[in-house]
């Protein structure tokens, strides 16, 4: 962990590659990277360009993936960095960024709405419209996870009122389901029936 903090660039670099390889294996292995304080000194290489960011951001991803550390990672201040990373990072780290919103938000009404007021929705939306095709896949994903269940009114889910906000995010998806339309397909039917 102390080559991410006080390694030279090339050694932060290839230490921010070891650790998204390590945390993409699964639970047990972020678990490592949690327990030996790996999370903070990854979030603050999200603050540096170039590759480094890639790979503090993809092992972030990884770490989110795991219900158990989404509180840590969200109280280590990761949703606002995460959402500026989506509006001027590299498309590759535009796309993991929506990742890592995607996974902070399943099942987690507080990190919805966490997401929700950082500012998230907009930048999501522009991606999923205009993205790379992964970048509008995460994009997709992570507005999912946040738009209500079948039942709810935009907004509602995990009690953040931002109606507003989850019409855009609902248009977006309208529009890159329905081929630009402004009107999804119900399901089971192909678009314009």
């Amino acid at each position: 962990m102390q080559l991410l903090t006080k390694g030279s660039s090339h050694a932060q670099v290839r230490a921010a590659a070891a650790l998204a390889a390590q945390a993409a294996t699964g639970p047990t292995e972020s678990q490592r990277i949690v327990s030996a304080g790996g999370l903070q000194p990854l979030l603050l290489l999200l603050r540096r360009e170039g590759e480094v960011q890639e790979h503090a951001a993809r092992a972030i991803m990884s770490l989110a993936d795991c219900m158990e550390h989404q509180k840590q990672i969200t109280v280590a201040g990761a949703i606002p960095a995460v959402v500026q990373l989506l509006q001027g990072a590299t498309p590759a780290v535009q796309d993991t960024a929506a990742g890592i919103l995607g996974n902070l938000a399943i099942q987690n009404p507080a990190n919805q709405a966490a997401i929700v007021a950082a500012g998230a929705l907009p930048p999501l939306v522009n991606l999923l419209l205009k993205g790379s095709s992964p970048a509008k896949e995460q994009a997709c994903f992570a507005l999912w996870n946040r738009l209500p269940t079948p039942g709810q009114p935009a907004g509602d889910r995990a009690g953040c009122g931002d109606q507003a906000a989850g019409g855009a995010a609902l248009q977006g998806l309208r529009r890159a389901a329905g081929g630009g339309g402004g009107r999804a397909h119900e399901p089971g039917r192909a678009p314009g029936q």
